[in-house]
């Protein structure tokens, strides 16, 4: 049963017209799913493209965008945790709010780290939960994590894949 199951959810993957399976107004089930690290039109191999419902993180992301009032291009939003472990092989985070399909890693072309954190603190979701800078790592464009966790506030950035404070990426971000 549960290999028939992947086989359907693979199949549904691999259709070409999946942008056209909305989850929202501005948000499709391609973008959700877990994507091959080295394609992302293409489903994870590991767990066929698995994707984890989040009511929360979706009405959130509708006011992030709505809040930047343009595109928000998303990176990775579900993630397998065998995708997690190969992606970050020194450090796989078993709790990470991907693996639970209630994180997001977006951009918006043309918009910088201050305008991406600002529109974030904005909407209560993530305000109480993740938000992570990324400054011009390997796109050469700021990225923004949100996520809707439970535990309460996480705030951090990354410059040249080095961690530091949410305030060192806002400031190197200018």
């Amino acid at each position: 049963m549960i290999a028939k199951l992947k086989e359907l959810w693979h199949n549904l993957c691999k259709r070409e017209d999946d942008d056209m399976i909305q989850l929202s107004e501005h948000f499709s089930i391609k973008e959700a799913i877990c994507h091959d690290s080295s394609n992302s039109s293409k489903p994870c191999p590991y767990c066929h493209g698995v994707f984890i419902p989040c009511d929360t993180l979706l009405k959130a992301l509708e006011a992030f965008r709505s809040n930047v009032d343009a595109p928000v291009i998303i990176t990775s939003w579900t993630r397998c945790q065998i995708k997690e472990a190969k992606m970050k092989p020194n450090t796989p985070s078993p709790k990470s709010q991907h693996n639970y399909g209630k994180a997001v890693d977006c951009y918006v072309n043309g918009v910088g780290a201050q305008i991406l954190y600002d529109a974030a603190i904005k909407v209560p979701a993530f305000n109480n939960g993740g938000i992570g800078i990324y400054v011009k790592q390997t796109s050469g464009r700021d990225r923004i994590h949100l996520d809707v966790r439970d535990t309460g506030k996480a705030r951090w950035g990354y410059i040249s894949n080095k961690e530091v404070s949410i305030e060192e990426a806002l400031k190197q971000s200018k």
